[in-house]
C-alpha cells in the first residue's frame, strides 16, 4: 500500500512539472499582473497575513473632471454666434424632448457623442440642454478646449429656457414659440440638484414657504411677484455668489399671468426657473436622496482581515 501511495505521488508530481513547463511563462505573467493586495497574501507555511494600514491597498479615487465655467454665453451672444454659416447648434436633450421643440436648425446629439463626430471638427458649436445644472457640458467644454480644433464650443446659459424667454419677450411672439412654463418648471429632485450645484439663486415668493435647506440659500420677494419685485430681491442678494439661474419657490398661489411675466422678462438678467411643488414633496425627495447618498458613501461592508 505504501509503495502504491508513493507511486501515485510520483505521478502527480510529474504531472505538475509537465503543466508548469507548458504554461509557466503565461502563469508567471498572470502572477505579475495580479493586484498588489493579492500579492501580499503569503504562501502556505509563511507568516500570517497582516492587516494593511488604513488606506493601504485601496484603489485611489479618480480626480474630479475639470469643469470649465468660462464656456457659458447668454442668448444675445449665442444668437450672434449662430449668425455665422459655419456655426452649429447642438441640442443634447433626449430625442423625444428635442422633437417637441428646439432651436431652428439644431442637431440632436448626446453629450458623450459630440467628440466622436468628425464633421464637427473645427466648427463653432453652441451646445445647449434644458438649462438646469449639467456639469457634463462643462466637462465636455474643458476636454474640447484641450483638443486641437475643439476650442470653439460654447454652452448656452439657461438652455431652452433662455431661448424660450427671448421668443416670448418679443412683441409678436411666434405661434410656434415653446411653452416656457413647461420648460422652466422643476421637480423636487431637480430643485435639490440646483441646491447642490450652488450656481442658482433661490427666491422665496411666499413667506410661508419655509424650510432650513431653502431659507439658508434664498432671498424673499417683498410684496407681489413681478419682474420689478424680483429684480429688487436679486439686488439685495448682490453680494452673494455669482449665479447663472434664478429658481422661484413658493409660487403655488401665484397667477398664471404673473408667473408668465416673470419668466419672460429680462429684468432678472438670467433665466428663471420655478418649483411649484409643496414642502412635503421636497422633504420626501430630500430624505430619499440623503438615504441613497449615505448608502453610496458608506460603501460595501468591510471584510475582516481573516480567512476563517
Amino acid at each position: 500500500m505504501r509503495f502504491q501511495d508513493d507511486l501515485i505521488s510520483r505521478f502527480r508530481l510529474a504531472g505538475l512539472i509537465a503543466v508548469s513547463l507548458l504554461v509557466g511563462p503565461a502563469y508567471g505573467e498572470e502572477v505579475r499582473s495580479r493586484p498588489q493586495v493579492e500579492k501580499r497574501i503569503p504562501a502556505s507555511g509563511k507568516e500570517a497575513l497582516q492587516c494593511p494600514a488604513p488606506g493601504a491597498g485601496e484603489m485611489p479615487r479618480a480626480a474630479a473632471p475639470k469643469r470649465e465655467v468660462s464656456c457659458y454665453v447668454d442668448w444675445p451672444r449665442a444668437a450672434e454666434m449662430l449668425r455665422s454659416p459655419a456655426a452649429v447648434a447642438i441640442d443634447v436633450r433626449p430625442a423625444a424632448t428635442y422633437t417637441a421643440s428646439h432651436l431652428p436648425g439644431a442637431l440632436n446629439i448626446a453629450t458623450d457623442q459630440i467628440k466622436s463626430k468628425s464633421f464637427l471638427a473645427g466648427k463653432p458649436m453652441l451646445v445647449y440642454g434644458s438649462g438646469r445644472s449639467d456639469p457634463r457640458l462643462e466637462e465636455l467644454c474643458a476636454e474640447m478646449k484641450a483638443t486641437k480644433g475643439g476650442g470653439g464650443l460654447k454652452i448656452l446659459s439657461g438652455g431652452m429656457v433662455a431661448w424660450a424667454r427671448a421668443q416670448g419677450s418679443e412683441p409678436a411672439a411666434p405661434a410656434s414659440a415653446p411653452d416656457i412654463r413647461s420648460l422652466a418648471e422643476l421637480s423636487a429632485t431637480e430643485l435639490i440638484a440646483e441646491l447642490q450645484a450652488g450656481d442658482s439663486q433661490l427666491v422665496r415668493v411666499s413667506p410661508k414657504y419655509a424650510h432650513p435647506e431653502i431659507d439658508a440659500r434664498s432671498v424673499r420677494v417683498e410684496g407681489h411677484l413681478s419682474p420689478d419685485s424680483l429684480a429688487a430681491a436679486l439686488q439685495r442678494s448682490k453680494g452673494a455668489k455669482a449665479y447663472r439661474r434664478v429658481v422661484l419657490v413658493g409660487v403655488n398661489d401665484i397667477g398664471r399671468k404673473e408667473l408668465q411675466d416673470v419668466l419672460t422678462s429680462s429684468r432678472s438678467g438670467v433665466p428663471v426657473f420655478f418649483y411649484a411643488g409643496d414642502l412635503q414633496q421636497f422633504e420626501a425627495s430630500l430624505k430619499q436622496m440623503n438615504a441613497l447618498w449615505a448608502k453610496k458613501t458608506k460603501g460595501p461592508v468591510a471584510s475582516k482581515c481573516s480567512f476563517s
